[in-house]
Parts: structure tokens; C-alpha cells; sequence
């Protein structure tokens, strides 16, 4: 499972994993998000495996507005990821057609939430917070442009969403918000406390195939002033981003 947290600075940090940068990185993850968009409909029957969806749509819908936000503002945006294990369902409990999610933790990151499905519509409210150290490490030093070195104090991230899912259809909005502290230290000028909070809006309209792929339709993604639009098809697996 993987839960991708951005920053976005003038002052580059460094980027890892899917091509987070890329035109090419931010397709493949507009077709990612239409499948992981569907698969939280499992997070009843198969709670880990929801989360997961939930978790790698998240990451997409990142790797979607950074790639647009470069373009529109020139300047680049990195991205970190927190990698963890699959996660253990002895923190899951489910009653009727509702999921909770209790301190499930795996890695440095701690998950909080519920998931309910009612027939073809699945609705989610989930909160990672995560070990800020599991980041610092990997941004300071080389990885800061310009000498700065960056701390973080704290990083969460919610994601809530509303979804129907049919054999032919996914409709729907997810919202996702990362709320980050940190401190910039750059020579001469010395610590710079801040705080960030990124919302990311991502609206789904998805003709789907017999086997569940995206064929025709759109998925647009907006931050602020970013917007990004997938749209789908005709074939399955292709997917033009504007």
C-alpha cells in the first residue's frame, strides 16, 4: 500500500516513484485512478484490500495535480511516498455494510476511518497521519536545493468519498486533503516555520467495459486553480490528459 504525500515549494525536494513528474507518470496514473476508483467498493468485503485502493488513489490524484501544477506555474513539485506492508485486517471491524478502520497501523502510518457500501454506492472518510521522521531523512541534505534542509512536524492526510459503481458506470466525487507543518532552514536566513494545507477534488463521469475498464468519459482533478482532465476511451488503457 502506498500513501503519496506532496510538497510543493520553489525549493525542490526530491521526487521518487511512478514518474511523479512526467506527462507520461501522470497517464498512467489517470488510469490507475478509474480502477482504484471502482475497487473501494471492496472495502466491505475485503477492507485491506479497499484501503489500498483508497490509499493508491490518493497517490494518483497526487502525481495528476503536480504534473499539471508544474506546467501551470513552471516550477517543479516533489513528491514523497510512504511505502507500507499490506495491512493487517485485525484493526478492521465491519458491522452490517459499514468498515471502521481503528489505529491501523503499518509503517510510520496510522489510519483512522470507515467505509460503507449500499448496493453500487460506496462512501469513505479515512485519515493517515504519519511519522514525520519517516520523511525527514529522505529530504534534507543533497536532497534540499540551494543548501535548505527541511523539517517536518506533522503530516495527515484525509480523503473522503462519495461513489457509484455499476458493470457500466463510476460516478462520483473523492476529495483529499494533506495538511503539512514544517520548518525551512536555509543558510543566512535560518528557520522558517510553516504550514500547508493542499485540497485535491477529484470528479469521476466513466463509461466502463465488461470487465470493469474505463472506455469512455472523464475524470477531472482540480486544486485552486489546477485543473486536469482525463478522458477515457475509446478503448480500454487509453486515457488523453489535458
Amino acid at each position: 500500500m502506498r500513501w503519496m504525500v506532496g510538497m510543493l515549494f520553489v525549493v525542490v525536494v526530491g521526487a521518487c516513484g511512478d514518474d511523479g513528474g512526467s506527462s507520461g507518470g501522470s497517464t498512467k496514473a489517470a488510469a490507475r485512478s478509474a480502477d482504484n476508483a471502482a475497487r473501494t467498493k471492496d472495502a466491505v468485503a475485503t477492507p485491506a484490500t479497499g484501503l489500498a485502493a483508497m490509499g493508491q488513489l490518493y497517490a494518483d490524484l497526487q502525481i495528476i495535480y503536480q504534473t499539471q501544477q508544474a506546467k501551470q506555474l513552471q516550477q517543479q513539485a516533489g513528491g514523497l511516498e510512504v511505502h507500507t506492508g499490506a495491512l493487517s485486517d485485525a484493526c478492521v471491524t465491519t458491522a452490517g455494510n459499514t468498515a471502521t478502520y481503528t489505529d491501523c497501523s503499518e509503517g510510520p502510518s496510522t489510519f483512522n476511518g470507515s467505509a460503507t457500501v449500499n448496493g453500487d454506492a460506496v462512501s469513505f472518510d479515512v485519515t493517515v497521519d504519519v511519522d514525520p521522521s519517516a520523511y525527514n531523512g529522505a529530504i534534507t541534505g543533497a536532497g534540499a536545493a540551494g543548501g535548505a534542509k527541511v523539517t517536518l512536524q506533522e503530516v495527515s492526510v484525509r480523503e473522503t468519498g462519495a461513489l457509484t459503481v455499476t458493470a457500466t458506470r463510476l460516478d462520483g466525487t473523492v476529495n483529499a486533503t494533506i495538511d503539512l507543518a514544517l520548518v525551512v532552514t536555509i543558510p543566512g536566513f535560518g528557520d522558517q516555520p510553516t504550514s500547508e494545507s493542499t485540497p485535491i477534488t477529484a470528479t469521476f463521469a466513466l463509461d466502463r467495459d465488461a470487465a470493469g475498464c474505463a472506455i469512455g468519459g472523464t475524470m477531472t482533478v482540480t486544486s485552486g486553480d489546477v485543473t486536469a482532465t482525463a478522458d477515457y476511451g475509446p478503448a480500454c488503457g487509453q486515457v488523453t490528459l489535458r
